[in-house]
């Protein structure tokens, strides 16, 4: 949203490489769905604040999410149940 001039965001590979990077640009919108296998950061400039929206669209259909994600349904259900941290 805000500033007009600011540092972007860096998309980088399973293997933690530098994939992309995002540069910034006001009001521009970056989608993603975010897995395990989507690390990413951010930065200031340090002169300005970086202002932005983030939206988290949320589901409990958790089987459809597993499909589109292609990893294993039972795992990512007993692990939501229990709250445990399998990883």
């Amino acid at each position: 949203m805000a500033p007009e001039k600011n540092m972007g965001t860096t998309l980088y590979s399973a293997d933690k490489k530098v994939s992309k990077i995002i540069e910034w640009k006001q009001n521009r919108a970056l989608f993603f769905s975010r897995t395990a296998n989507t690390p990413h950061s951010y930065s200031s400039d340090s002169i300005s604040d970086r202002i932005t929206l983030i939206y988290n669209l949320m589901t409990l259909d958790i089987k459809g999410v597993c499909k589109a994600e292609k990893t294993f349904y039972p795992y990512v259900y007993f692990k939501s149940k229990f709250k445990f941290n399998c990883n």
